[in-house]
């Protein structure tokens, strides 16, 4: 499908005035100028597949990747078999075991599988060891296999030496390796931080060469390089090729984004081009991103202010977002409330506006609009429930008060974390301290759980102690021990060993005999806090059910299954149906059989339907997938082993949030863009097949409807 082109627009030379005429007439051209594009990702390199649902020897191979035994798995790469062999290296490169960099690398340089020294080069990128780049380079030079060399400059691009970034200069490469060595060499410069000139020389030469992966692959360096002074004195170069780009061109994205860092005044008018006539709405953000701090400038302030009826929400919202990033003249705020005022319904545009506004004190507009709402929009009210946590007075606390006690659980959540934030300046004025008080209490009885643990949290403040916090905390934890819910018990123990309650010792000996060893365990721990004692406790008997969330599982999620997976077969799909359309994704068993065997039973346990996108990036991902809060901090209630493999964060791809190798759970996020910096540092086990578009619109707080698995792929 053709991507449509719009012209530039110039904006050179232009001086702030507030025209209706100017801005309608810009707003139209960045509305125009929505690129028509594939509705589904690029299906990316996929590793051969080898059987592994149906040999026995190869998921043995796997299940000592689940167990880390990188010894084991060691052993196996001089197997008779070379899918063995291979599978083996595949493992190593989760495993990430050091002590099995020699016979990756003799894998890697001398077997005679092609297959074999493919999936070793790729384990041995993973270590990223400097001492390995020497013998990977040479065997660069003696490989025919095409696949394999690609991972060997994959390894070398992730290798943090000099060493690496000067093997990559003198590879001798083909015509369609070299979009893979400019990346390579920029992974190694802007992720890996090594910096040598010889390096940056060669990306700035590539910038405009005519082979769209080599641009983009050298112009991702200066996008993604935290410290533009290490280019800046060449930035004439980055204007002059940014100026030759198509408005649908990719590497685009990423000098914009330089341009941006590098924060000179002569770029402004250019970012404000670009922001207002990119047919593709990833560059369109950024450039948005790039005017933040700029905003007072006429020509910034022309395209942010135009940018907020981008058809993108994501453009608009980073407009929005740049744009309140400083004090405005009343006529600039006048043209911003008329905004609102004529777009009730795009919340997270004005989330930064109304916030701004209340910064700025106006007072009689932002609760104006909060008394507007409709009771049940309740995206609207927790926009304007955070923005008046920052207006003083009275009317401001009286609306958030009567929130908490909204029948809708997300604006009560956000009334209270309102409460809580204007709670740190309040606390200054002792006449309010009893008031804050009621309100607390009355969260912490409301038997909503997230309300309750928050009112908890703050009520633990030495200053609401007179009114009986501390009691409250104290009965609180006896109820959830009474209701048999022990993770919450051990949260509220926790806090009334903070707070030291009246009989605080007592209640933690008391909960050292407690069935669960998470309460047993923050038990000894208060207790050592308030005494000094130290107490051995044993939690081994609270291990089965450790990680299942609250939920009964008649199968154990932290081992393959591999006659599930073989019901599912190669290909599985899972569907999510959004608030904003259908998201089709076809899964990779054989690359990350433990991920897709994690997703695919949620789905059909039904544990995603109603489960909130809790955080959206613009231009980076949409991450959602928390079953148990959907607020980003909780999950299924285990965790699994990550599948580090070789698929690439393609456009489109869906990877695996984690907090740390092998933290993986139900979180997931899908890419808005390439993403090369999280190849083989987070699992990918899919790619979207239908509804990229979807995707796009995915904002925070949209939520998946239902989500279905079809088998047999």
């Amino acid at each position: 499908m053709k991507t449509q082109s719009c012209a530039q627009s110039d904006l050179h030379g232009s001086r702030w005035f507030l025209s209706v005429t100017s801005i309608l007439l810009l707003a139209l051209s960045v509305a125009a100028c929505d690129s028509v594009a594939p509705d589904a990702a690029e299906p990316p390199p996929i590793r051969p597949r080898d059987g592994l649902l149906s040999d026995a020897t190869l998921q043995g191979l796997v299940d000592l990747q689940v167990q880390r035994d990188g010894a084991a798995l060691a052993s196996m790469l001089t197997h008779e078999r070379a899918d063995v062999r291979a599978r083996a290296a595949l493992a190593l490169a989760s495993v990430q075991a050091g002590d099995e960099l020699a016979p990756l690398l003799a894998a890697a340089t001398g077997d005679v599988d092609a297959n074999v020294r493919r999936d070793a080069a790729f384990a041995v990128g993973q270590l990223g060891r400097g001492s390995a780049v020497s013998e990977l380079a040479a065997a660069f030079e003696a490989e025919s296999d095409a696949e394999v060399r690609d991972r060997i400059l994959e390894a070398l691009g992730k290798t943090a030496s000099p060493e690496a970034a000067s093997a990559l200069l003198s590879a001798q490469v083909t015509a369609a390796e070299r979009g893979r060595r400019a990346l390579a060499l920029s992974v190694n410069g802007a992720v890996k931080g090594v910096q040598i000139q010889e390096a940056q020389d060669f990306l700035l030469e590539r910038l405009d060469d005519g082979d769209a992966a080599v641009r983009e692959g050298a112009a991702y360096y200066f996008g993604r390089q935290p410290d533009p002074s290490l280019w800046l004195p060449r930035i004439a170069r980055v204007r002059s090729a940014l100026n030759g780009y198509g408005r649908d061109d990719p590497a685009a994205m990423h000098l914009v984004q330089a341009l941006g860092t590098a924060r000179e005044a002569s770029d402004t008018e250019r970012l404000a081009d670009w922001a207002g006539s990119a047919s593709d709405w990833r560059i369109r953000s950024n450039a948005m991103v790039a005017l933040a701090g700029r905003e007072l400038e006429p020509a910034a302030r022309d395209a942010l202010i135009a940018g907020l009826d981008d058809v993108s929400e994501h453009v608009a919202a980073n407009a929005s977002g740049a744009l309140s990033g400083s004090a405005h003249p009343p006529s600039v705020l006048g043209l911003v409330k008329s905004w609102i005022d004529s777009n009730p319904a795009r919340p997270v545009v004005i989330e930064p506006l109304i916030r701004m506004l209340a910064m700025q004190n106006e007072r009689e507009f932002v609760l104006a609009w909060l008394d507007g709402l409709d009771e049940g929009d309740e995206s609207g009210w927790r926009v304007g429930l955070i923005a008046i946590s920052s207006l003083g007075g009275r009317e401001a606390l009286d609306r958030l008060r009567v929130a908490v006690n909204s029948p809708a659980e997300s604006i009560a959540e956000s009334a209270l974390s309102a409460m809580a934030q204007r709670w740190t300046v309040d606390k200054r004025d002792p006449q309010l301290h009893e008031l804050y008080f009621d309100i607390f209490a009355e969260a912490l009885n409301s038997g909503v759980p997230p309300l309750e643990f928050a009112a908890g949290q703050i009520l633990t403040d030495p200053l609401l102690f007179p009114f009986g916090s501390q009691q409250l905390l104290s009965d609180m934890y006896r109820r959830k021990v009474l209701a048999d819910e022990s993770r919450e018990a051990a949260e509220f123990l926790r806090l009334v060993a903070v707070t030291n309650a009246p009989g605080a010792e007592g209640l933690l000996r008391e909960a050292l005999e407690h069935p669960a060893g998470v309460v047993r365990m923050i038990a000894a721990s208060g207790i050592q806090r308030l005494t000094g004692e130290v107490i051995e406790v044993d939690t081994e008997e609270d291990a089965s059910e450790a990680g299942r969330g609250g939920v009964e599982l008649d199968y154990d999620p932290t081992v393959i299954d591999w006659t599930y997976l073989a019901t599912i077969g190669n290909s599985p799909r899972i569907a999510f149906d959004t608030n904003r359309g259908r998201v089709l994704l076809e899964l990779e068993t054989e690359q990350a059989p433990h991920s897709v065997q994690t997703i695919t039973r949620l789905v059909s346990e039904g544990r995603f339907d109603g489960v909130p996108f809790h955080r959206v990036i613009a231009n980076f991902v949409a991450q959602g997938g928390d079953v148990s809060g959907g607020n980003g901090r909780g999950g299924p209630g285990f965790e699994i082993t990550s599948e580090f493999n070789e698929l690439p964060y393609v456009r489109g791809a869906i990877g695996l949030a984690s907090a740390g190798k092998d933290t993986e759970g139900s979180q997931f996020f899908l890419a808005h863009t390439p993403l090369p910096h999280l190849d083989g540092g987070y699992t990918v086990f899919g790619w979207v097949i239908e509804g990229l578009s979807a995707m796009d619109d995915i904002v925070l707080g949209d939520e998946i409807i239902t989500a279905s698995l079809v088998t047999g792929g």
